[in-house]
């Protein structure tokens, strides 16, 4: 049901973020991360699987960390604690790992996961 305000308000909106209104940014991912997250920069490592059973327990110990680690292929990315999304990828050449989390935490996190590293 509309209110007498509702129709007059889902314009405002539509003129308000009219694509004639909204200029065209450009902008580094890496600084959008680091200022949208404080104190994170995402870090990038290259990881090559050679067996499903790899893949298994990569996503395993991925699902045990608190930050956002993603699986790069090409245009796509992946959560990395996603069995599907990594399945989806195309896991035959070498994947790029993006973690999201302090130096720290991504030192302790490459440590565990090492015999995947490419």
């Amino acid at each position: 049901m509309f209110t007498a305000e509702g129709p007059k308000r889902v314009k405002y909106l539509t003129t308000l973020f009219h694509p004639s209104r909204i200029s065209p940014l450009s902008f580094d991912i890496d600084f959008v991360l680091t200022f949208g997250r404080g104190r994170f920069k995402m870090i990038k490592k290259s990881i090559k699987f050679t067996s499903v059973n790899e893949i298994k327990d990569f996503v395993n110990i991925t699902m045990t960390q608190p930050f956002d680690i993603d699986l790069i292929a090409g245009r796509y990315v992946a959560d990395a604690k996603s069995i599907l999304s990594v399945f989806g990828l195309d896991l035959d050449s070498e994947v790029t790992l993006g973690i999201h989390a302090t130096e720290e935490e991504a030192a302790a996190y490459l440590a565990k996961i090492a015999k995947y590293l490419a």
